[in-house]
């Protein structure tokens, strides 16, 4: 039996992409707010365990993109971004010798 080559057009693909990357970055969501939220004694697994359920909870399916989601979380699009608490700021705190200094040349 020969097989054959299977042909998508463009518009399938999108299709099908659209669906991947809008459940992908959901999840992406939940694992995020899994992660900051980890318990003592959680491992990844477990946070990972909490992302599928958080989001079945939410969406009320399974998350079937998984093999999906393993793929794009390491690319730039679903990293995880600090929030405005966590980033570190440009300005750096003063200290009370700094701000000596600081005075002295005014």
């Amino acid at each position: 039996m020969k097989s054959k080559e299977v042909y998508r057009e463009n518009d399938s693909l999108s299709s099908k992409w659209g669906d991947i990357n809008t459940q992908v970055t959901a999840f992406n969501g939940f694992f995020h707010n899994a992660r900051t939220s980890l318990r003592s004694g959680e491992t990844k697994a477990d946070f990972i365990q909490n992302a599928i359920i958080a989001y079945r909870d939410n969406k009320t399916h399974e998350f079937k993109y998984m093999h999906c989601w393993d793929i794009c979380r390491y690319a730039s699009k679903w990293a995880r971004v600090p929030t405005a608490s966590e980033s570190t700021s440009s300005n750096r705190a003063r200290t009370p010798s700094s701000h000596a200094q600081s005075e002295s040349f005014i």
